[in-house]
């Protein structure tokens, strides 16, 4: 995985955090009913794939990698969330 890979996928992972506090935050202030997260993984999924940790990690970036595993860890709890 080159420097350009990981920026984007960086710039991919920092959206969808920042999507994600954002649809919790709507949901708190009674703007919605429920959160809905799952939606928002859509357009990102590869980028939360177990396949990109593996990459990571063999490239060395187990910083990112673990960034990865954390947003797939949530993906599947936005399930539980919903």
């Amino acid at each position: 995985m080159d420097g350009d890979e990981r920026e984007s996928l960086a710039r991919i992972l920092d959206g969808l955090a920042g999507h994600l506090e954002e649809e919790r935050a709507r949901h708190e202030a009674g703007l919605e009913p429920e959160p809905a997260l799952r939606r928002l993984f859509a357009p990102s999924g590869a980028a939360a794939h177990p396949e990109m940790v593996r990459r990571l990690r063999a490239a060395g970036d187990e910083a990112m990698a673990r960034r990865v595993a954390a947003l797939r860890a949530e993906w599947h709890a936005a399930a539980q969330e919903e």
